[in-house]
């Protein structure tokens, strides 16, 4: 049985505006997010939660981008 926590539609809405935030954040200004975050590694209120998965969304993103790169790169003959 899976437990899924039911949130509130406020709690939603602070989690999306936390997700977007920290999407912004992670692109234009990492070093604020890590201050921002710092202190709120326990914290489980929506939106620092939302800005962690904001942030690791991007990452993942570019990640996702980086390795399309350089399968691209490999099959144009590129790569090393």
């Amino acid at each position: 049985m899976s437990e899924e926590k039911e949130f509130s539609a406020q709690e939603e809405e602070q989690f999306r505006k936390g997700f977007n935030d920290g999407f912004v954040l992670q692109k234009h200004s990492p070093e604020l997010l890590i201050q921002i975050l710092e202190g709120q590694s326990d914290s489980k209120r929506p939106f620092i939660e939302g800005l962690k998965a904001g942030s690791q969304h991007l990452k993942r993103e570019q990640v996702k981008a980086l390795l399309q790169r350089k399968d691209n790169d490999l099959e144009l003959g590129l790569g090393r």
